[in-house]
């Protein structure tokens, strides 16, 4: 895996939008609901953290011959708990950005849910077009994020294919022909994490240099 110790650094990723909010004017309970999904976040970026590292720690001592230990199944569960924490943080993210609008046209899915948000945007790229452009080109890590924990999800299926070369392949469904497409567990994670990352780092830029819209 990747040396991903460097997302520590992003660990005040949200410093300056959060620094915004608690400097707008602003209902007193509206304030502290959004200070409190802050604290969501990040307690949210900690456990993936923690996760991540879990896992390449799990890697390293898995043995491909021994599938039924207690340390495959830790690996199993910080897996799949991968996904899920990952897509329940950016559905966090979701229910923040519209305060930085002035009016925000979307259903109510499009305040609870990033996946609809992202959809919101790309039919309304004028909305803010800087932003809908980075979800337009930077984005397609996330939909593989979500394809799995949706199949996990629903289908409730986590295919684990080890290799002689301590290497961990996965998969979550079965295509039209029965098989099932698979990638290794360790770029999956390498990639996703680094693109959440990246992500946030951006978020902050974007809309730590917005005004807040919240009367």
């Amino acid at each position: 895996m990747s040396d991903l110790d460097e997302g520590v650094s992003v660990r005040a990723f949200l410093f300056d939008v959060e620094k915004g909010f608690r400097q707008a004017p602003m209902e007193h309970y509206t304030k502290q609901d959004c200070l409190l999904r802050f604290f969501h976040l990040h307690h949210k970026f900690g456990m993936l953290q923690l996760i991540v590292e879990r896992t390449k720690h799990e890697i390293n001592f898995l043995k491909p011959t021994k599938m039924n230990t207690k340390l495959y199944f830790y690996f199993l569960i910080d897996l799949e708990a991968y996904f899920y924490v990952l897509i329940s943080t950016f559905d966090i993210i979701a229910k923040l950005t519209p305060y930085f609008y002035s009016e925000w046209e979307g259903d109510k899915d499009t305040k609870r849910y990033f996946s609809h948000q992202i959809e919101f945007f790309k039919k309304n790229p004028m909305k803010d077009p800087k932003y809908t452009e980075y979800l337009n080109d930077n984005m397609k890590w996330f939909e593989k994020v979500r394809e799995h924990r949706n199949e996990l999800t629903h289908n409730g299926a986590l295919y684990i294919f080890p290799t002689s070369k301590k290497k961990f392949y996965f998969g979550t469904k079965r295509n039209e022909k029965g098989f099932i497409p698979n990638e290794e567990v360790e770029n999956c994670i390498a990639e996703t994490f680094q693109g959440f990352c990246n992500f946030l780092i951006y978020y902050n830029s974007h809309f730590g240099a917005k005004r807040l819209k919240i009367p």
